[in-house]
């Protein structure tokens, strides 16, 4: 894995924490929640500067945030300290590493666009990851690039669907390429091509990969 660590921190420094979105539950967010259980033990991949979890938390969810980038995770905890959250927390972590969880640890793992940077080994590692820590029928919702983003194909390919693009490696996924990452692992309850979130919209990017998966109780 290749993480451009000024890259994010520049990101979660200065653009995102600036956003007029900043304070904002993600639409993935707001569309994923539906299928969370009441109450849920949530694990959130690549929180950034954590607006997700922290408004899961704000609704009665019990919420770990992770992310490699330490701004993020710091931004997070400020807004978390701000508000007086106390089920949740932040953690730094390599998402390609095994995570500090026991198994079946989750009711939900969330990621919002996290899991598009990785070789095809390292995504399917992550998702086994994942797998391992979600409790028997555990919701995994997840929102990744597509192949019809204005970007794809714009920089130097190292394999199919994946680029060097602006310092970062992208992964760029079809409903049929999501699929063949976990179909041997979950039941898909929703796949599309309708997700979308706020700094996208603002250069007219649609049409991201959004997917709400269980994982079977047997």
């Amino acid at each position: 894995m290749m993480f451009n660590a000024v890259y994010w921190a520049d990101r979660h420094g200065k653009g995102y924490a600036d956003a007029s979105w900043r304070d904002k539950p993600s639409p993935f967010a707001e569309f994923s929640m539906q299928s969370f259980p009441r109450a849920s033990s949530v694990l959130e991949l690549g929180a950034g500067i954590g607006q997700d979890g922290i408004w899961f938390a704000e609704h009665g969810h019990t919420v770990t945030q992770t992310d490699l980038g330490e701004v993020g995770l710091n931004i997070a905890q400020e807004t978390i300290n701000a508000k007086g959250l106390e089920n949740i927390e932040v953690l730094q972590l390599d998402i390609t590493k095994t995570y500090p969880f026991s198994d079946g640890s989750f009711d939900v793992v969330y990621a919002h666009s996290s899991i598009q940077y990785f070789t095809e080994e390292d995504t399917r590692e992550i998702f086994k990851e994942i797998h391992r820590v979600l409790k028997p029928d555990g919701i995994l919702a997840v929102l990744v690039n597509s192949v019809n983003d204005l970007e794809y194909g714009a920089g130097p390919q190292i394999s199919e669907n994946y680029f060097k693009i602006k310092g970062l490696q992208k992964r760029y996924f079809s409903i049929e390429s999501l699929k063949n990452f976990i179909s041997d692992l979950f039941t898909i309850k929703l796949i599309d091509d309708k997700g979308e979130s706020y700094k996208d919209q603002e250069v007219g990017n649609h049409g991201m990969i959004r997917m709400i998966a269980r994982k079977p109780a047997t």
